[in-house]
């Protein structure tokens, strides 16, 4: 054995094993009093790092389960918020269905209205202020946020928008719509008879009495009521049927009121029409194409009945083609004839304010035949008559006038119109023949027998549509041959005249006497094509319409703002022609302006609110709300003073709740979808926590082995360094042997 004293590798050796185990110990020590398999990253380095991510997994689990618990919390506002709005919707679709009753005056359905209109604020402050946690939750801010350029347009968020942007949107005109006209029962003077005219007081009108007894001893209020706002006047026996029409037409353009600009009410006299005997009452034309513009007239039965108010003219909305463009050049079109654009843009209509000018008649056109030439041979009270019908485009009185004008022979046998057919009277026998007839003619008359009277049934094949050019200068005291001229002015200053037809007078019975509409349309839209001017000619119920081709005011990307405007002027080379012209027509001078504008810009951005469903970004479920204002649902032009507008109404609530019905099921989905989440939200937390325990947390019994071999060891390690110390002490010894 060698003895060394400097350096004994028997005691180091001992020492480096007796540390080895003391760290190991230190090790387990930690393990056991913290729980955990990993105390710091040079444990596990790989451990750690998948553990860190699963306690982030987890962490980030809890959270959105919390925030799907704060969703559904949310949705549950919301749903209750809407659930509101049914009852509200519920009631006022009771209200108009009891406008609709036969039994209810038209006073009780104005009070009606103020219900219907009270029920619509209550709409509107649900969905203004409806919150959670400060946010709104029912107009529509939760999807996006939309402005225009236009004061007369809206966005209103229905989903959530495609894509935040500007969007450029312009309106043509497709086909014109038509404003609605009432007018008055015929007045006549009640000493005379005679037509009232415009200075006849209503005391002085026999309609205005029941019996002896004057309806207007006490004053009473006229209401002039449209889309739930009212403005009324009052009138008394002093009234005359001029003031009637002046206090008709600021009620139907007052701004704190109908505010229907450019309605019109006039009295309406023999000066007008250029007939005798045809005038004497009052016509209200409102200013606003379509359903917007309909206005109805409240008052006490008896008052209503002494009026007679009748509607002429039913309104009707423009179509109109809606075309936007993105900023990439990306184009959508749609059409549409109320003031609501739907589809143009995901997640949003368009409603719009915009109307073109438009000057428009109230009759003149009708139902006539296109006819071959045509003979008939009748014998009446031993007289035989030859009745001869050249071919041409007739009207059905211009009919009867040919045919009477060659059985004067016979005083007892006449043609007239009636229900649209011709009908030949007889009354000087028991009967008439018709010997001969142009086969197939097309007024279906054949030979035969005829007692009393024959009624034709026309070859509805060969009608046609147009007006009359037939004047008797004997009534009308038109010369023929005269023109009737339309003098047409547009917004940009253009003018043409428009040569509509040659009068015909009483000398040419035997001339065809109908110009039809399709050639005059086809040749006043040319002239007013080649001159530049920005109007065209459209059929508008049974008269025609000129309407400006700009909806709204255009604004050119350079240059000057052109308006929708319309000047008409009627009038004829006989200054005799004018006045039964305009009233053959119910087209007068005068001008109109469109409202809105024609091409605008629609500012969108997308909020896109969504719940954070997962513990990673992108993994949530998108929060999809539309307005629920009572203008976003359809409601904000509710009318039930007429029978008419509370079907339209009840027509119009019906939408509206079915449209809640729909948004309170996405937002049920969307709870019943968080709730279900929520539950999985829970068990994958509790499995990521698992696994996160496996790796991180020790295993205590396999722990408490490795202590205690370990202190096993640094105990024999103790004493074996102490045994391993006492071998240098040998030296000693061999040093003693002296």
């Amino acid at each position: 054995m060698v003895y060394r004293i400097n350096s004994y590798s028997l005691s180091f050796r001992a020492l480096d094993s007796l540390t080895q185990t003391s760290s190991r110990l230190e090790k387990s020590l930690e393990k056991l009093s913290s729980g955990l398999r990993i105390n710091s990253a040079a444990d596990d380095p790989t451990g750690l790092g998948v553990a860190e991510r699963l306690r982030m997994q987890a962490r980030g689990l809890y959270q959105a389960r919390m925030n799907s618990q704060n969703g559904v919390s949310m949705l549950q506002a919301a749903d209750t918020a809407m659930e509101s709005t049914h009852a509200i919707l519920q009631t006022m679709r009771e209200r108009a269905q009891e406008a609709l009753d036969g039994t209810l005056t038209a006073e009780d359905r104005l009070q009606l209205q103020s219900e219907i209109n009270r029920l619509r604020d209550d709409l509107n402050e649900i969905a203004w202020n409806t919150e959670f946690n400060t946010l709104k939750l029912l107009d529509g801010s939760r999807n996006g946020v939309v402005t225009s350029s236009s004061p007369g347009v809206k966005g209103i968020l229905t989903g959530i928008p495609e894509a935040s942007g500007q969007y450029l949107v312009s309106i043509a005109l497709v086909s014109p719509g038509t404003s609605q006209i009432q007018q008055t029962q015929t007045f006549t003077n009640k000493s005379t008879g005679a037509l009232a005219q415009g200075t006849t007081t209503l005391q002085s009108i026999a309609q205005f009495y029941d019996g002896a007894n004057f309806l207007l001893d006490i004053p009473a209020t006229v209401t002039v009521s449209r889309n739930g706002e009212t403005s009324s006047f009052t009138i008394d026996g002093s009234t005359t049927l001029g003031t009637l029409a002046s206090s008709f037409q600021a009620a139907l353009r007052r701004d704190s009121g109908p505010d229907i600009a450019g309605s019109t009410a006039l009295y309406v006299g023999t000066a007008m029409t250029g007939l005798a005997n045809v005038g004497g009452y009052v016509e209200l034309v409102s200013g606003q194409l379509g359903t917007a513009g309909e206005f109805s007239v409240v008052a006490d039965t008896s008052v209503l009945q002494a009026l007679g108010l009748t509607t002429t003219r039913n309104a009707k909305g423009s179509t109109v083609n809606l075309t936007l463009q993105d900023l990439f050049g990306n184009m959508s079109t749609v059409q549409t004839s109320s003031d609501r654009a739907v589809g143009l843009l995901d997640g949003v209509d368009v409603q719009f304010a915009s109307q073109a000018a438009q000057i428009a008649g109230t009759r003149g056109l009708s139902t006539g035949l296109n006819m071959a030439a045509t003979a008939l041979t009748i014998s009446a009270g031993g007289t035989t008559l030859n009745v001869n019908i050249a071919a041409g485009n007739w009207t059905l009185e211009g009919l009867a006038r040919r045919i009477n004008s060659q059985t004067t022979a016979v005083t007892t046998l006449s043609t007239s119109v009636v229900d649209g057919e011709l009908r030949m009277t007889y009354t000087g026998g028991p009967d008439f023949k018709i010997t001969a007839a142009t086969a197939n003619n097309n007024l279906g008359i054949t030979v035969g027998t005829y007692s009393g009277y024959l009624e034709t049934v026309h070859n509805t094949a060969a009608e046609t549509l147009g007006f009359s050019r037939y004047y008797a200068s004997t009534t009308t005291g038109v010369l023929a041959g005269s023109t009737a001229v339309f003098t047409i002015t547009d917004g940009a200053g253009a003018t043409v005249a428009i040569t509509a037809f040659n009068t015909i007078g009483s000398a040419a019975i035997a001339t065809p006497d109908m110009q039809t509409f399709a050639a005059f349309q086809a040749t006043a839209n040319a002239v007013l094509t080649i001159a530049s001017v920005q109007v065209q000619v459209d059929q508008v119920g049974m008269s025609f319409a000129f309407t400006s081709k700009l909806v709204g005011t255009y604004t050119p990307s350079s240059g000057a703002s052109v308006p929708s405007y319309l000047a008409a002027n009627v009038a004829g080379t006989d200054a005799a022609l004018q006045a039964p012209l305009q009233y053959q027509f119910g087209l007068y001078a005068g001008n109109d302006y469109g409202t809105g504008d024609k091409n605008f810009s629609l500012f969108v951005v997308k909020t896109n609110s969504a719940f954070q469903l997962g513990s990673n970004a992108g993994q949530a479920l998108s929060l999809d709300i539309g307005t629920m204002s009572a203008e976003a649902l359809g409601l904000g032009t509710l009318d039930v003073t007429s029978t008419a507008g509370a079907e339209r109404a009840m027509a119009r609530i019906d939408q509206a709740i079915d449209r809640v019905s729909a948004e309170r099921g996405k937002v049920g989905a969307l709870q019943n979808r968080l709730t279900s989440a929520i539950t999985s939200l829970t068990e994958q937390r509790t499995n990521a926590l698992d696994a996160e325990a496996r790796i991180r947390d020790v295993d205590m019994a396999a722990e408490i082995i490795e202590f205690t071999r370990n202190s096993v060891f640094l105990e024999s390690g103790t004493a074996v360094l102490a045994q391993a110390n006492l071998f240098p002490g040998n030296v000693m010894r061999l040093l003693d042997n002296d």
